[in-house]
């Protein structure tokens, strides 16, 4: 940012718990900032620790490794030529000393020493494209063939696993919860999940066709999956799947949660959005990220990195101003609707939904069903003034038929700002 400062104003908590608690944007008092480093190749990977202590896996081979949370880096070279010839384009730590980045031509290279020295344990058959260890000994890794692969003996001997998918959808990503609990995502809304550390592999409806593109899960009962199209979908009990709304239509490529309720989604054209309430409702921040966000990580809701071509850092502002005038980031806030469930059997019956502005600003008021299709536009890029306003529906869709009871979520979207919320419609 150079010499120019921000000062970033939230709304109070009375305006929160008048409006059912809907977070808005100015809440995230952080910004996305470029760490001035260079790299000598393009960046595939990040995985931290901790604030101060993470990796980077670089396209050309190369491993990078930083004490200050990202501000310096020092380049980690393997024990031979192997290293550096693949590709790498996964990588996971499980304390301190212990990692495994994977990439190119089934290759999987170990360290032992926090970085200092990597030994390659596996070559030959397809690029790796999920890494994930549940303890020091215990991992699997994944590939665009659709191979599952094990090891319990800290990646020195890796064994196939079957997989259940008969249309060979490239798998795109591996995670668990536990050395027995964990899931797979890929191709098509492909999701996989074990409960006996994968000696059996069940598929599971994803409620999505899109490819699925990556997981989070800090439990062993939540998870977020996300992908093609704005696709996010979410389980609260670790067995069944439902959409959630995001707001967005940008592929996604990665997604962290730090907990239940905090985390962050990205992807095509900057996109960037985040959740502080479990998915209910997603925002998105004013930024000059750009391009392809390929990777995501927090550590805690503080500490939290982005790499495209370039690393970025979330730092959070206490600040200050431009020009010693105050600026102010564009917020709303969204109630619950009501009713809400509703049922438009009744005639003239009608759902209202109200929504308050601190500034100035078009608004956009839509409603999607679960399969996130879009149903009914109730306002467009419409202007309105700073304050509270609302708005009603009578259930009616965009050919003005009735909607069938079901579940949907309605969203408001301004130029820098979303949110959106669940709506459950009854007999």
């Amino acid at each position: 940012m150079g010499k120019t400062k921000l000062l970033l104003t939230v709304m109070t908590w009375t305006l929160f718990a008048m409006m059912n608690q809907a977070l808005p944007v100015s809440a995230q008092n952080g910004i996305w900032e470029k760490m001035d480093t260079d790299f000598f190749g393009n960046l595939a990977d990040i995985y931290f620790i901790n604030q101060d202590t993470g990796w980077l896996a670089l396209s050309d081979g190369s491993v990078l490794k930083s004490y200050d949370g990202g501000m310096n880096w020092d380049v980690v070279k393997g024990p031979d030529s192997t290293v550096t010839e693949s590709v790498l384009n996964r990588m996971v730590f499980i304390d301190p000393l212990n990692g495994w980045a994977a990439g190119d031509l089934g290759l999987i290279i170990h360290t032992p020493d926090g970085g200092e020295t990597w030994i390659e344990q596996r070559k030959g058959g397809s690029k790796i494209t999920g890494l994930c260890f549940a303890n020091e000994t215990t991992g699997w890794a994944i590939s665009e063939t659709g191979d599952i692969l094990k090891t319990d003996d800290g990646g020195q001997t890796w064994i196939s696993q079957a997989n259940p998918d008969t249309n060979s959808a490239e798998l795109l990503d591996v995670k668990f919860t536990s050395p027995y609990n964990g899931w797979i995502c890929g191709e098509e809304g492909l999701l996989m999940h074990t409960v006996d550390g994968g000696e059996n592999w069940e598929l599971v409806p994803s409620t999505t066709e899109y490819s699925l593109t990556s997981l989070a899960l800090p439990d062993s009962l939540h998870g977020w999956a996300v992908g093609m199209w704005g696709t996010v979908i979410h389980t609260c009990d670790g067995v069944n799947w439902e959409f959630q709304p995001c707001g967005i239509d940008k592929h996604l490529r990665d997604v962290s949660f730090v907990d239940t309720s905090y985390g962050w989604a990205v992807g095509k054209s900057g996109t960037a959005i985040f959740t502080m309430d479990g998915g209910q409702t997603w925002s998105s921040t004013p930024s000059k990220l750009s391009g392809m966000l390929q990777r995501v990580q927090f550590v805690d809701s503080q500490n939290g990195w982005i790499i495209d071509g370039s690393l970025y850092k979330y730092v959070i502002q206490t600040g200050v101003e431009i020009g010693g005038e105050p600026t102010v980031i564009t917020s709303l806030a969204l109630s619950q609707s009501y009713p809400n469930p509703v049922s438009f059997s009744v005639n003239s019956a009608k759902t209202t939904i109200n929504f308050q502005l601190i500034e100035p600003t078009t608004v956009s008021i839509e409603i999607f069903n679960v399969l996130g299709q879009r149903v009914k536009t109730l306002v467009f890029n419409q202007e309105y003034f700073r304050g509270v306003h609302s708005i009603s529906w009578n259930g009616l869709n965009n050919n003005n038929v009735p909607v069938p009871a079901g579940t949907y979520f309605y969203r408001i979207q301004t130029p820098n700002a979303m949110i959106a919320k669940k709506l459950l419609i009854v007999e």
